[in-house]
């Protein structure tokens, strides 16, 4: 076995062996998922406005999945200053 291999193995194997670095490193993230995602999801779908700036004038822009974006929703806080 490599050294390096063999170092790797030791620190897994000490962590695993050790209770309470598991719990804190694995199973408390999952619980804090699990429960905000409880109290705050609702799988209610929010719009969220997003400023696009095109300053090459690509068509990469243009078109996403094959669908023309919607460019009528844009507001002015969204428009180049000066009008342009």
């Amino acid at each position: 076995m490599r050294p390096e291999v063999g170092i790797a193995w030791k620190d897994v194997l000490e962590f695993f062996r050790s209770k309470p670095i598991v719990f804190w490193s694995l199973a408390f993230p999952i619980l804090m998922m699990l429960f905000f995602g409880t109290v705050f999801g609702g799988g209610r779908e929010y719009l969220v406005p997003v400023a696009v700036v095109d300053l090459d004038g690509s068509s990469l822009l243009s078109v996403r999945g094959g669908h023309e974006l919607d460019w009528s929703r844009s507001t002015e806080a969204f428009q180049e200053p000066g009008g342009g």
